[in-house]
């Protein structure tokens, strides 16, 4: 179920599922994140397909595009969602390690871990700008020059969608990729070998704690931990990557039905197909797509069978399963992604339609972070989330942007009111109301 951004899963179908991968962990892993990251390129290689020649194509052609894109769109968001819970069942049988070898803090160990095996696309992006202000260094080129406008393109083309989550979010701009690099120019040069040394000094780090794990099979399992890792940010990259390689078929469609791309992408794949073949929105539709941008729940099983709730129905189901504060604290509590102690306002964020509420040296409170948060994350002096552990998406972006960060402490957003100062002991785990 989704309700109002918030997801809910089937714990029973979770605890199945955890239970296949505690046994036998590396090779059923090893083999699922195989076969994500290949429907993932097979949905990549379609978005690709389907967005050439799109003026001249017909809405029955259009149509054809549409339901080729959205099999492989299913395929592959059902397919993302098992990473978080192998790391489960991963991260449950290493703390066991951890502490049968002797360590005395667990969580700080995990964090010395959780380094990607591979460089994900977001430090990538890092890097390649790096590089093009490098040439702008060495060739003394000027910003507008036509060289480097075309290498802005190029980095555009290629990381566009690194801001986004799905179809939302706003996209990454050649006009934001000029105001990063103006940013690098004013730095010393040598902030890319520093960028580059950071990533061994944690890799470093991460060996020197895996020497001290006592049985072979679970240092393994530790080495094992820095793919869980890399999966688990890499999937969602991908999935946003082919939504954004498609938009342009999405906006040709929105065109044709003469309504805006962001009210377009509330309408289900079906309803798209049936207003292209049949030549007309009908007017109920515009009714439900307003109704739908005021907040919606969306529940579905196994059978794809599915319920779409708006409305005052709406705040039957957000009832019955939303929480009252079970504590009045004034001390939270989570787990260390990226350690270091500061002060600042509290700014809570229900969801990405407040991240402009985010200014620089604001703590940033949420329930869980997805990749159109980072713009704001960036701007934010600490980040504090609900949910999620070592290796969600706050927790690793976070050691990126070396902001600290405590995730999974489960009710921060609501104890801590907007306004609040707060300390953030990311050292210690630790949010104290001031």
């Amino acid at each position: 179920m989704i309700i109002d951004n918030d997801i809910y899963i089937d714990l029973n179908e979770t605890s199945k599922i955890q239970d296949y991968f505690s046994t036998d962990t590396i090779s059923r892993a090893t083999k699922v994140y195989q076969k994500i990251e290949d429907q993932s390129e097979k949905f990549i290689k379609t978005a690709n397909s389907v967005v050439a020649n799109l003026e001249k194509s017909s809405d029955k052609e259009l149509s054809d595009r549409i339901k080729k894109y959205f099999i492989e769109y299913q395929n592959t968001i059902g397919a993302i969602g098992v990473p978080t819970i192998i790391d489960l069942a991963v991260e449950e049988k290493l703390k066991n390690a951890l502490k049968q070898s002797g360590f005395s803090k667990i969580e700080n160990a995990l964090s010395s871990l959780a380094v990607p095996y591979k460089q994900v696309e977001t430090s990538r992006e890092k890097g390649a700008l790096f590089a093009i202000a490098d040439k702008i260094r060495d060739k003394g080129f000027d910003l507008e020059s036509e060289k480097v406008v075309k290498l802005i393109r190029k980095h555009h083309e290629n990381y566009g969608w690194i801001h986004s989550t799905l179809f939302l979010g706003n996209l990454y701009t050649e006009d934001e990729i000029k105001t990063e690099l103006q940013k690098i120019l004013t730095q010393p040069s040598e902030q890319k070998g520093r960028l580059e040394q950071d990533r061994k000094s944690h890799l470093a780090e991460a060996k020197e704690s895996i020497k001290k794990i006592v049985s072979p099979e679970e240092k393994a399992l530790a080495e094992f931990f820095q793919k869980s890792v890399y999966y688990r940010t890499a999937r969602l990259e991908w999935m946003n990557k082919a939504c954004f390689i498609a938009r342009p078929l999405l906006k040709e469609c929105a065109k044709r039905l003469n309504i805006t791309f962001d009210e377009f992408i509330y309408l289900l794949p079906d309803e798209i197909i049936s207003v292209l073949e049949n030549g007309e929105l009908p007017r109920k539709l515009i009714a439900w797509i307003k109704e739908r941008q005021k907040g919606y729940a969306y529940i579905s099983n196994n059978k794809q069978e599915y319920i779409l709730i708006t409305g005052p129905d709406l705040d039957i189901w957000k009832s019955k399963f939303s929480k009252e504060s079970e504590s009045t604290s004034e001390v939270i509590k989570g787990i260390i992604a990226y350690k270091g102690v500061v002060r600042g306002k509290v700014v809570i964020v229900k969801d990405r339609s407040e991240l402009h509420l985010v200014e620089n040296g604001d703590i940033l409170v949420t329930r869980l972070t997805t990749p159109d948060f980072v713009v704001a994350m960036k701007k934010a002096a600490a980040i504090i989330t609900d949910l999620g552990g070592i290796t969600s998406h706050a927790a690793i972006t976070s050691r990126e942007l070396k902001i600290p960060c405590i995730v999974g402490t489960k009710n921060a957003t609501r104890i801590l009111k907007r306004g609040e100062m707060v300390e953030v002991d990311a050292d210690q785990g630790i949010v104290k109301i001031l």
